[in-house]
């Protein structure tokens, strides 16, 4: 199936999140488990937290946000950052684009169905639109400022992945639009990040 794949890859990002940055400061030691149960250890070490995450409407980002849900059910709260669509809100790209990928269908069932596990998610997630490519992620002050407030993790696998793309484009989007992210962690106090990168970007 085609999501076998995508828990194939989400095992190696759960590595590199456990071997990488691991828990936040002060956090217990990391405990590795089986690929289908949460970490206990890691679990614990970032119950509370607050986690943005981009790129969630992308493939690895898709991934990525699947095993975020599993393997740490009690984040505090998921900060997403999307660009606006041609026609489409932030928010309605996130229901169409990504809440709708049959990726997240074990979390479906530790839920009790699609409808549950889509409304706890809602609840949980905070959707902010904004853009890579511009200065301060093309976000005014205050929603900047919000989105920096009490983050602990930015995971960011957001990038221009298409192979023709302008190259003024894709620096703009992917060197740029990475030190940029960077900056938000600086102006949240020193959040951690980590970059799920791919060969397109590189």
């Amino acid at each position: 199936s085609s999501v076998r794949p995508c828990l194939r890859t989400a095992r190696a990002l759960r590595s590199k999140m456990e071997g990488g940055i691991g828990p936040p400061a002060g956090g217990p030691a990391v405990e590795v488990a089986s690929e289908d149960t949460p970490s206990g250890g890691v679990a614990s070490a970032y119950r509370g937290r607050i986690v943005l995450v981009t790129g969630v409407s992308g493939f690895l980002g898709k991934v990525l946000l699947e095993r975020l849900l599993w393997e740490f059910p009690d984040l505090k709260e998921l900060r997403l950052l999307l660009r606006c669509g041609s026609h489409a809100t932030p928010q309605l790209r996130f229901r169409e684009e990504v809440l709708s990928s049959p990726i997240f269908s074990r979390l479906e069932g530790r839920h009790g169905g699609r409808a549950a596990f889509q409304t706890q998610l809602l609840a949980k997630a905070r959707i902010f639109g904004g853009d890579l490519a511009h200065d301060g992620l093309g976000l005014d002050g205050d929603a900047y400022a919000v989105l920096a407030s009490g983050l602990d993790l930015i995971l960011h696998s957001a990038a221009l992945v298409s192979w023709d793309e302008r190259l003024d484009s894709s620096l703009r989007s992917n060197t740029l639009g990475a030190r940029r992210m960077l900056e938000l962690a600086k102006h949240a106090g020193g959040a951690r990040m980590m970059h799920v990168s791919s060969a397109f970007v590189h």
